[in-house]
């Protein structure tokens, strides 16, 4: 979940202090994101005042916004027992792993995302043994699945532009019908994982 993190301009990547080890005992986490996210992220600097956190809290400066201001978000958006922030999480891990492709000369499906990409993406703790011993962040491969990911949820939202309008922060829904960055943070919080 985006809880805050830097985010430099032009970055293809936005680093997450997680405040505690992570599953490769590291203190942060790389979350690489889509052209979209990137888009959107830009746009909200805009609202955020250009700091290093991309959600920061209005009660407490310099931290970020806390669990329950992401299920409140989602309530003012009309989600109240309809989506959680961990359903979201869920929606795009379960998506991601039940993607398949067609391949020449190959009778069966073959899975698009590997496991463990998807878990590092959602920064997900492999207690095994070659799970304690495995570091590696797989940016690559986890780069494309969040460009997928991007790509999949505009075109349920039947998003073609990956500009979104600048409609301002108050303002849910443009003139025309477009959504502003300010209703994208649910989306992009599972684009991002």
């Amino acid at each position: 979940m985006l809880l805050g993190g830097s985010h430099g301009r032009g970055a293809r990547s936005w680093r997450r202090v997680l405040g505690r080890v992570n599953s490769i005992g590291r203190l942060d986490q790389i979350v690489p994101l889509s052209d979209y996210a990137i888009n959107v992220f830009t746009q909200l600097h805009a609202v955020t005042g250009h700091g290093d956190l991309m959600f920061p809290s209005l009660k407490h400066p310099g931290e970020a916004i806390s669990d329950g201001a992401w299920l409140n978000a989602l309530y003012r958006m009309g989600y109240r027992n309809k989506a959680t922030v961990h359903g979201i999480r869920a929606l795009g891990s379960t998506t991601a792993n039940e993607a398949y492709v067609r391949v020449p000369h190959v009778p069966v499906p073959v899975k698009m995302w590997e496991l463990r990409w998807i878990d590092r993406q959602l920064d997900h703790v492999d207690s095994s043994v070659s799970g304690r011993y495995n570091r590696a962040e797989y940016l690559e491969p986890r780069r494309a699945l969040m460009q997928w990911w991007g790509e999949k949820v505009q075109a349920v939202r039947g998003v073609t532009n990956l500009s979104p309008p600048n409609t301002g922060a108050a303002s849910t829904r443009g003139g025309d019908g477009s959504v502003s960055p300010r209703s994208e943070i649910a989306t992009i919080g599972a684009c991002a994982g």
